[in-house]
């Protein structure tokens, strides 16, 4: 797969990703259905924390992932998101995994993020992400993954922190890093 060139003009590289990720048989949900004044929510797309996401999903739907193209930081020790104009060409931010109830505990979120970090890796991108429970998307009759357990699979998947002296919620995987 040949890398993408975004730039400046081209305003989303979500966009870009979502073009690697659809060649290698990702499916993609935008955030709307339809234009102009019958525009309405994509209800698969990813929703939680009153946003609707850019969701990629595998191929038979168990796994989706919303998209994000604005970074974390951490302020007075708290993780906050950037704004607009910090937008990096070469980077997809992870805004949410989530797996179909059903079908968890059986390693289908893991070979999804292989799969997802093959995407970025051949397309040039780095991975940002906050490590973070998501109570909202809990499966019924199940509990949520917790903190400590959320950010050390995603470190075995080759995430770090990106802001080591201020806390491991924020993780990155930079190309550089996987040279």
């Amino acid at each position: 797969m040949n890398s993408i060139k975004n730039t400046v003009s081209d305003p989303s590289p979500i966009l870009a990703f979502v073009d690697a990720a659809t060649r290698v048989g990702w499916v993609y949900e935008p955030t709307y259905l339809g234009e102009g004044q019958s525009r309405e929510e994509n209800p698969r797309a990813l929703s939680f924390g009153g946003s609707i996401y850019p969701t990629i999903k595998t191929p038979c739907g168990v796994v989706k992932i919303a998209l994000d193209s604005i970074p974390y930081y951490y302020h007075d020790g708290r993780v906050w998101r950037g704004c607009f104009t910090q937008i990096r060409h070469d980077m997809v931010v992870l805004a949410a995994i989530v797996v179909d109830g059903s079908r968890r505990r059986n390693g289908i979120a893991t070979e999804a993020m292989k799969q997802f970090i093959s995407v970025a890796d051949e397309a040039g991108f780095d991975i940002e992400l906050e490590a973070c429970p998501m109570p909202a998307f809990k499966a019924k009759g199940h509990r949520t993954i917790g903190f400590r357990k959320l950010r050390d699979w995603y470190k075995s998947l080759g995430f770090v922190a990106k802001f080591p002296s201020e806390g491991e919620s924020i993780l990155v995987r930079n190309k550089e890093e996987r040279k």
